[in-house]
């Protein structure tokens, strides 16, 4: 039953800290043959016009019979624009998405995500991300 998705989402960047900033995001996902993985690749825009891309692997765990839980960490690139700067433009991206399956193709869910540069540069902020998602297959 697993098959390819687009993960719609909106929410708060950097809500732990001031300021916050308003994001919305795209994410597309599509299954790999081992271990149960999922390619996942997306853009989140801010309302500053900081861009963040990301691509990485994520894997679905069902917690019952309609909630999944997903851990994810994706390779990330970040453009500040006018937004928060994260000491540089390459970022690893942290995730954990919880979503309740609406019907067997769609699922509507909160995800916590945090950037981080891991130290590769002298100035690592870091940024938390909470977002609304809703998420619908492809096939």
């Amino acid at each position: 039953d697993r098959s390819p998705a687009l993960q719609i989402s909106g929410g708060v960047f950097n809500f732990s800290k001031t300021p916050t900033q308003a994001e919305l995001g795209l994410e597309l996902r599509g299954p790999l043959r081992w271990w149960r993985l999922d390619v996942a690749g997306g853009l989140t825009v801010t309302e500053e016009e900081s861009f963040v891309g990301h691509v990485g692997l994520r894997r679905d765990f069902r917690a019952g019979e309609r909630w999944v839980v997903a851990p994810g960490f994706a390779f990330a690139f970040y453009e500040q624009g006018d937004g928060k700067d994260l000491g540089g433009s390459v970022q690893f991206r942290s995730a954990l998405d919880v979503a309740y399956r609406i019907t067997r193709r769609s699922r509507l869910g909160l995800t916590v995500y945090h950037l981080s540069n891991a130290s590769l540069e002298d100035v690592n902020p870091g940024s938390n991300s909470l977002v609304l998602t809703y998420s619908f297959d492809l096939r």
